[in-house]
């Protein structure tokens, strides 16, 4: 963008002014000097002014645009694009004090030149105040018109949020998505065997690891490190390929001649123990031993594949959620041989060892694991909420390969609470907090976050472990939309309803406070934004369920995406191709995913003796959402409310409802009162039917 300084009087602040509406509730009020304007431009509503200037006649308008990336050099670009000449983007100084530096479009069309204001609004949209005339170039138009331009005052709409919306269009995200290179990863296998010995409190273990980088331009892995016992040993010894010490990781690189790293790393943990975040994570005692989440050998965050043996003593039952392969009894010990799955499992692997029972819940579909020194009715009760969490974790995600299980174990003082691949060990008085369910939504609007609702997340986040190529993005949206899914299941009449309001506030809430630009939900660049958790965590699960609800297939459609991502690719992508979308269906779900924040509504309605009316007008910037309502809320004063369908539009943009006498005096309406559209809504009513 140029830089343009143009000189001139300064003109006068006290003359004739226009208020010019622009859309969307909002309106520029511009100044010329005293009778220039024209007495039929100063009519409130309309969008264009004339002014008789020292050089001429001079017409000014006002409007929304949308542009490339919402800035005036897009405006420029867009502007070359429809055949515009003398194009040129340049910021404006301030001439004279009280007037405002501004960024500018200048251009020719036509035999017109044109000079606009720019103000950026978000979303890839403009406020434009044009001033046009005949001139020689816009250069000449310059100087007449700055001040009127400088001293422009905009109003905005009231209810506008106050965060700015990134710009970047569905067309640059998706581009930026595909120019991405998707290098594969070396391929990673573990020759992995422990001896858990509760009587010493020791774990020993032996991984012989190997590392091909044939396949891949990767020149290396780092490896993070056990950091549970100050005995455990450094490194890894290096057959083949050599190994480089960094902070916190080891890099494992490949011999220059084979292309493979080949390792071998032992330790002996005294103590096996490791509390975190107010949980045990992994511990070997008499009483249970176990590890989820937690590294007891070198492990990559890449999907690894496993060939892992386990040796007890023999009257110790041991759970890993892996195919087991065999098993093998000697010398009063027990070794339980497992190996993973196709295409391998992201890392660390759970495992637990003590005395247990098992039990088949959810249809047969999750496996129990409690531990015997569990009370049996404390077991039974937990069983119940396992149950059901395992039942809306199958119902709505059940991908091929998935698998939830859930090992219950007791432990004195600190309780258990950690998760590995299809896998949820957890103690029994955490599971049976989710009796509290009903609150969740009190809790949320409170700011705070109840540990059971949590706990619901957690379990679902579990299973998508074995989603192997799950983006992270995705999985924390799809963790906290398993939040509403149990409550829609399990919850009282109007108690899932609350909860997805009290998503809808924090997001709205946590966006304003924490500022910084909002990104949309399938746009790359959100994961390193400040507004990322409340957008993924309040935004998204709002959008999951619109999905839900207005995409047919869309639940079945999910779950077969879920088990196509054990290759890597782009997540929404997967999505919408297991959706089998329709067009409409396709620009609707694309809409939702690549547009930043969400509708504003402004409804304004009045009713008559037997119907009520209304009219919705999205007033956020940039393009619009695709929606329409189908239902409404009445409220009457009798205390009456009831939901009725709406019909329209009608030719005038109307939506109506029939409204019954018995029910008293309408007082209020609520569109989409299922809640499943993540909006803000303001409703206005009028005087008269709109």
């Amino acid at each position: 963008m140029a830089s343009a300084s143009c000189g001139g009087s300064s003109g006068t602040r006290t003359g004739d002014t226009a208020r010019l509406f622009a859309g969307k509730a909002t309106w520029v009020s511009i100044e010329a000097p005293s009778g220039s304007i024209s007495d039929s431009s100063k009519t409130e509503g309309g969008s264009t002014a004339r002014a008789i200037l020292p050089s001429g006649r001079v017409g000014f308008s006002v409007f929304l645009a949308l542009c490339s990336d919402g800035t005036a050099d897009g405006r420029a670009a867009d502007l070359t694009i429809t055949g515009a000449s003398n194009v040129e983007s340049a910021f404006i100084p301030a001439r004279v004090e009280g007037d405002s530096e501004f960024s500018s479009v200048m251009y020719s069309l036509d035999d017109t030149s044109y000079v606009e204001r720019l103000w950026p609004r978000g979303s890839g949209e403009v406020l434009v105040l044009q001033a046009s005339a005949p001139s020689e170039s816009p250069r000449t138009l310059l100087p007449v018109v700055q001040h009127i331009l400088a001293s422009a005052a905009v109003e905005p709409w009231q209810g506008l949020r106050r965060v700015e919306l990134s710009s970047r269009s569905a067309d640059q995200i998706r581009s930026e998505i595909e120019s991405q290179d998707v290098v594969p990863p070396p391929a990673i296998d573990h020759h992995l065997s422990i001896s858990v010995d509760p009587g010493s409190m020791t774990l020993s273990v032996c991984d012989s690891l190997s590392v091909d980088f044939r396949l891949t331009s990767m020149s290396g892995v780092r490896f993070r490190l056990p950091h549970l016992d100050s005995d455990a040993p450094e490194g890894i010894a290096a057959l083949e390929g050599e190994c480089f010490r960094e902070i916190d990781s080891l890099l494992c690189v490949p011999d220059s001649s084979s292309g493979l790293f080949r390792g071998v790393y032992t330790a002996s943990f005294d103590g096996f123990y490791c509390e975190r975040d107010g949980f045990v994570k992994c511990q070997v005692r008499l009483s249970s031993s176990f590890s989820a989440g937690e590294w007891f050998y070198p492990g990559a965050s890449i999907p690894s594949s496993v060939t892992f043996s386990a040796t007890v003593p023999r009257e110790t039952d041991f759970y890993c959620p892996l195919p087991l392969t065999g098993s093998s009894s000697s010398e009063g010990l027990t070794t339980y041989d497992y190996s993973s799955p196709e295409g391998g499992l992201v890392p660390p692997l759970p495992w637990a060892a003590g005395h247990f029972d098992e039990r088949a819940l959810a249809d047969g579909r999750t496996l129990l694991v409690c531990s015997s020194s569990i009370e049996r009715g404390q077991a039974d009760e937990a069983a119940l909420w396992i149950d059901r969490l395992a039942a809306t974790l199958w119902n709505e995600f059940g991908f091929e390969g998935a698998r939830f299980d859930v090992v219950l174990l007791e432990n004195p003082g600190t309780p258990v609470s950690a998760i590995g691949p299809g896998c949820l060990l957890i103690s029994p008085g955490l599971v049976t907090s989710l009796a509290s369910h009903d609150r969740w939504a009190d809790s949320l609007s409170s700011g705070l976050r109840p540990r059971s609702a949590a706990l619901v997340a957690r379990s679902a986040e579990a299973m998508f472990l074995l989603s192997t190529y799950l983006p992270e993005d995705i999985s924390a949206a799809l963790s906290t939309y398993s939040v509403y899914l149990f409550e829609r299941d399990w919850g009282t009449a109007g108690s899932a309803d609350s909860l997805l309001e009290s998503l809808r506030l924090y997001y709205l809430n946590a966006c304003e406070t924490a500022g910084g630009i909002e990104y949309s939900v399938g746009d790359p660049a959100l994961l390193s934004s400040p507004l990322a958790e409340p957008v993924l965590l309040g935004k998204a699960p709002l959008v999951l369920a619109l999905f839900s609800s207005e995409i047919p297939g869309f639940d079945y459609g999910l779950g077969r995406a879920l088990g196509n991502m054990r290759h890597s690719g782009y997540g929404y992508g997967r999505i919408a191709s297991a959706c089998y979308l329709s067009a409409t269906m396709e620009d609707f779900f694309w809409s939702w995913l690549y547009l930043p924040g969400v509708p504003q509504i402004r409804v304004e309605w009045a009713d008559s003796a037997d119907r009520v009316y209304l009219r919705l007008e999205q007033l956020q910037p940039g393009p619009g959402f695709p929606l329409a309502p189908d239902r409404a809320s009445l409220i009457f004063s009798s205390g009456v409310s009831y939901e009725d369908y709406l019909t329209g539009p009608d030719s005038r943009g109307r939506y109506s409802a029939p409204v019954y006498s018995w029910a008293g005096r309408l007082e209020g309406i609520r569109l989409w009162p299922d809640l499943t559209v993540p909006a803000d809504i303001t409703y206005e009513r009028q005087g008269r039917v709109p």
